[in-house]
């Protein structure tokens, strides 16, 4: 039977369901040792709940959003209005269409006691009725409501990334956060180039991997955030890594492109 439930995006118009990786840890809130659920949600919100009971413990954005002005004791949300989707369009509401976090994996550290999360800032266009599709070869084929026009497109000379046509280039990027799980505090973060579409994993060397559309393996600092090391793999990454162990050495694996790229130490 079911226990306990909580809606994170009550009446949703958005598409922001709830596709990401909840994590179960034991933490520190507000002074006391407690079983929980950390989740980076795709509306844009970290949440942490009593993952015994249900309860709402505390919210805090990790990225943009314009949606929500704050939560009452039972986590229901403040809802601003004028932020549905119209039929002209909506371009003031973030996080966009895809959220802040979507299905890719998270990663907690029992080293730093941190959540790495690899976010996205993205600005995009809510409509509330389908709209022409603008290319030179299908001109007349709709869109699904809230989609952005070329949304699937991709440009080879992003090495794979989807294109970014709505908004100014810079109203969208990538960011892996590190987040103090009982606070919801960002401890740093490591921005890059693309809104991502992999995971990130944190290993017991104190290293956050991860990779990126432009085809970029990476090592951060799980301690602060700084950039180690880098890979260039000329594929677009839309998978988490890996880590195993092989004749007794360490190995990271991640899906690049149409490529496994696999490291080690020598």
């Amino acid at each position: 039977k079911l226990k306990w439930f909580y809606q994170f995006t009550p009446h949703d118009l958005h598409d922001w369901d709830s596709t990401q990786i909840p994590i179960l840890l034991d933490t520190e809130f507000r002074g006391k040792m407690t079983k929980t659920l950390a989740w980076a949600n795709r509306n844009g919100f970290y949440y942490l709940l009593d993952r015994t009971t249900g309860k709402f413990l505390t919210a805090k954005a990790f990225v943009k959003q314009t949606w929500n002005n704050g939560f009452d004791d039972n986590g229901r949300p403040e809802v601003i209005p004028g932020n549905e989707p119209t039929p002209e369009g909506n371009d003031h509401t973030w996080p966009g269409v895809d959220g802040g976090a979507n299905w890719m994996s998270h990663s907690y550290s029992p080293l730093t006691k941190w959540l790495y999360v690899f976010a996205r800032e993205e600005h995009r266009l809510f409509s509330k009725n389908a709209v022409p599709h603008p290319t030179t070869d299908e001109p007349d084929r709709p869109l699904a409501p809230g989609a952005l026009p070329n949304a699937g497109a991709y440009d080879p000379a992003m090495g794979g990334a989807k294109t970014q046509n709505f908004g100014a280039p810079e109203e969208s990027w990538g960011k892996v956060i590190a987040i103090d799980p009982g606070t919801g505090t960002i401890k740093w973060e490591h921005r890059d180039l693309t809104p991502p579409w992999g995971g990130v994993m944190a290993t017991g060397g104190n290293l956050v991997f991860g990779g990126t559309l432009e085809g970029v393996v990476f090592a951060l600092n799980a301690t602060t955030g700084d950039r180690l090391w880098t890979f260039s793999t000329n594929g677009p990454v839309f998978a988490s890594p890996i880590s195993y162990l092989a004749n007794g050495k360490q190995m990271v694996s991640i899906p690049a492109g149409d490529l496994i790229v696999t490291f080690g130490l020598n």
